[in-house]
């Protein structure tokens, strides 16, 4: 298996290089690949030949995305379509990285891979465009949502971790506002990426949720004396989001790590990876 890795230097991406290791990955950043250029992917499909590329590039500034879809679209949209396009010429499977923003919160229970989508923001809704649109091209295909990633490395577009974030302002004295209207299960990259190998191997294409169980919000996950609970602003969202993803009988996670009711498990895993102690 020569598997490629898009998006490398990433929260998700770093910790997919390390699960891959063995096997010795090619990992690229947006620098030495930028998937929004046809000539660009297809280059670096002839060149290294993958059998298994594994997208996890993305315009996911959601906010941002409200105020600029057309990069949305061209980003988690269109360039999901070319990659799509391009694996199935040169016959490589494709991991592609999604969200829980297909869906629109209102589930009283968690979502299961076959739960009706219905995006409400516009990184939502281009996440699931480039689900439809990777469909048309492959059935050799894995598409893998997942829920309020953390890890160690801090995110390519805040150049923090929300950890990082808190412990900072807390120790500064400084007031922290947090949402306080979204619930979604916090997933550790490092067990995400894990899954994702192990699903890979499994070669049982198609559609599956990657969390860690439990779940848990921002509000829980800051300490209550500096945090100010905000609403997360979405004028279409309408009380409590749930986005909570739970998997189904088409994955089993033998191992799966439970996030200890998210907020400790941000804490405990965020400082023992730091002091390099067991996580």
């Amino acid at each position: 298996m020569r598997v490629l890795i898009v998006g490398a230097g990433g929260q998700l991406g770093s910790d997919l290089v390390r699960a891959f290791a063995d096997l010795g990955p090619i990992g690229l950043d947006h620098k030495a690949l930028d998937i929004e250029v046809p000539s660009s992917v297809s280059r670096t499909l002839a060149r290294y030949r993958p059998t298994v590329v594994i997208n996890t590039a993305a315009f996911h500034n959601v906010e941002v995305c409200e105020t600029r879809p057309d990069r949305a679209f061209a980003v988690n949209a269109l360039a999901a379509d070319d990659l799509a396009a391009q694996c199935a010429l040169a016959g490589a499977q494709l991991v592609h990285i999604s969200t829980d923003y297909v869906f629109d919160g209102q589930s009283p229970v968690a979502y299961g891979e076959g739960s009706p989508t219905n995006p409400l923001s516009a990184y939502g809704t281009s996440k699931l465009a480039g689900e439809l649109l990777i469909k048309r091209h492959l059935d050799d295909y894995f598409i893998i949502r997942t829920s309020g990633l953390y890890g160690i490395r801090g995110s390519s577009v805040k150049g923090y971790t929300f950890i990082e974030r808190i412990l900072t302002q807390a120790s500064e004295g400084r007031p922290l506002d947090v949402v306080n209207d979204i619930t979604f299960s916090p997933s550790y990259t490092r067990h995400v990426a894990d899954a994702i190998r192990r699903i890979v191997e499994r070669r049982v294409f198609g559609t599956y949720h990657v969390t860690n169980t439990g779940r848990s919000s921002c509000k829980r996950a800051s300490p209550p004396s500096c945090a100010r609970p905000l609403p997360s602003g979405f004028r279409r969202w309408r009380g409590d989001r749930n986005s909570r993803l739970c998997g189904t009988a088409r994955w089993t996670p033998s191992g799966s790590q439970p996030c200890r009711h998210g907020a400790k498990a941000f804490v405990t895993i965020y400082v023992s990876a730091k002091l390099r102690l067991p996580g």
